[in-house]
């Protein structure tokens, strides 16, 4: 690839992403260089922080399918009673 257009395209997917997701720039810039190495990543922060929607929009503005799963617990721990 292009060095050239790599930093074209990855600009341009920062910036449609940054008018939906703000304060995020470094995990977007991150994002994109696994794209771009065609490698994995795991978003981990706490509930309602945007995860799932700048997950949705990167692979929007990719051309990707997106497929999320959460590992977040359903249960609460007993407590124990003496």
């Amino acid at each position: 690839m292009n060095p050239d257009f790599a930093q074209q395209t990855a600009q341009r997917v920062k910036d449609s992403i940054a008018r939906v997701i703000i304060g995020k720039d470094d995990v977007v810039e991150l994002l994109l260089i696994a794209l771009f190495c065609e490698g994995h990543v795991l978003l981990e922060d706490v509930p309602g922080i945007g995860k799932t929607t700048l997950a949705k929009s990167l692979a929007d503005r990719w051309g990707a399918a997106f497929n999320a799963s959460s590992s977040r617990r359903t249960c609460c721990r007993p407590t124990s009673r003496a």
